[in-house]
């Protein structure tokens, strides 16, 4: 969804996203953006983006499907699941 110039728009982009596609979603990914000149994946938690406004977007969705974390070491793994558990 995001540039890398288009970082400090997250929050109007997310919800612009939302508002097409909310209705739609069938599967959520919890990934974070590593906070570089170019964007790149990070482990959930570890990043820049404003999972406040993501979750919270998720739920005026009506959105109750899976969550999925993927591409995280296994030293990774229990500290994302801990913060998003935190924002749930």
């Amino acid at each position: 969804l995001f540039l890398p110039h288009q970082v400090n728009q997250m929050k109007p982009i997310l919800k612009e996203a939302f508002g097409l596609l909310g209705k739609d979603i069938c599967l959520a990914h919890a990934k974070d953006l590593g906070a570089s000149d170019s964007l790149s994946f990070t482990a959930a938690g570890k990043g820049i983006l404003d999972f406040d406004t993501y979750l919270d977007l998720m739920r005026k969705a009506h959105y109750d499907g899976p969550l999925i974390l993927h591409g995280l070491s296994p030293q990774q793994v229990s500290a994302s699941v801990a913060f998003l558990k935190g924002k749930l």
